[in-house]
């Protein structure tokens, strides 16, 4: 399982000497398994770790238990632990957003805080990005959602993302290291439960080495996503080029790089996160210099042979009358 790990990290360039990390520990097995084997590299990297706990206040007296589990696994390491107790359910109402939604962004406001420039370590493995790629799938994702999850984004990094939750769990017993279950990963009320119980068993079933399959495919997607992402980039960086050149261009780019590219401008000009029905409308009116309605009033437009985006003017209808005529004399001029 270390070498394992240590290979990842190598691979995806993920830990370096001297690094400071922050681990999201909840106290299930994940995150156990990502908290004992980075400490197990401590010495070796020269590593400063630090766990961060946050209790969501969701489960009632089972979400103290995992925080004082926490704490009791963080003394026994010597590890610092800094813990949070957010009533997300709460807090999501006042924000108008979804409680799964809500929680993921506190987790991420609270590591950023206490991570100080250094790197976020969290606990997603192989298992994990299986079922995102099944989840992103049945919503009808891009390429870019075959990629799943990565091993790396920004300062966020995931050593355990080639290691399967069956692994996780045998290292653990061979350690004889308890951990905590949340009691809401048991049912089926939550999407990715769902396909965890009852998608993720058929397809392994179906082909043993489906997972192994899986971190195939999204590796694969993730190469392409990044090619095209790069050359849509430079070619949004040399928008000031003459307009015709700019025209000739943007109509011979490859459909997949005009897809970034106009998702990209978008993005950068208005602030827009088009679906892909308004990006292929935007595609067509480049190919056929015209234009086509975006959401929040926006018009995509081939204007001088470059594309440009604005916000929609209304019409105004000027007020004009339609004279009466008498039906007497309608009826006498049709004799």
């Amino acid at each position: 399982m270390k070498q394992k790990v240590i290979d990842t990290i190598v691979k995806y360039n993920l830990i370096e000497k001297g690094d400071s990390i922050v681990i999201g520990l909840s106290g299930g097995a994940d995150s156990v398994c990502l908290t004992l084997i980075l400490n197990e590299l401590k010495n070796d990297y020269d590593l400063s770790l630090k766990a961060v706990h946050i209790n969501h206040c969701l489960r009632g007296d089972e979400a103290d238990r995992d925080m004082q589990f926490c704490k009791d696994f963080c003394k026994t390491l010597n590890i610092p632990l800094e813990c949070y107790k957010i009533d997300v359910k709460s807090e999501a109402k006042k924000a108008k957003k979804g409680v799964e939604e809500y929680a993921r962004a506190v987790r991420y406001q609270c590591f950023l805080k206490e991570c100080g420039g250094g790197k976020i370590a969290t606990a997603h493995n192989l298992d994990d990005k299986a079922e995102t790629l099944i989840f992103n799938i049945a919503r009808g994702c891009s390429v870019n959602g075959i990629s799943s999850i990565p091993a790396k984004r920004d300062n966020i990094i995931r050593p355990l993302i080639g290691i399967s939750r069956l692994e996780i769990e045998r290292y653990l017993r061979e350690k004889n290291q308890p951990f905590v279950t949340d009691s809401t990963n048991l049912g089926d009320e939550y999407t990715r439960n769902k396909i965890r119980h009852n998608d993720l068993p058929v397809l392994k079933e179906i082909n043993p080495e489906f997972l192994k399959a899986v971190e195939r495919l999204c590796e694969s997607a993730a190469l392409q996503t990044d090619f095209i992402k790069s050359t849509a980039e430079k070619l949004l960086e040399n928008n000031e080029i003459p307009a015709e050149n700019s025209l000739i261009t943007l109509e011979k780019m490859p459909k997949a790089v005009l897809f970034e590219y106009i998702s990209m401008f978008l993005k950068q000009n208005a602030d827009i996160s088009a679906d892909f029905f308004h990006i292929e409308k935007c595609v067509e009116a480049v190919k056929n210099h015209s234009r086509c309605q975006l959401p929040k009033g926006y018009l995509f437009e081939m204007k001088n042979g470059k594309p440009t985006v604005y916000k929609a003017q209304k019409i105004q209808i000027e007020k004009f009358e339609i004279p009466f005529y008498d039906r007497a004399l309608i009826e006498l001029a049709a004799q």
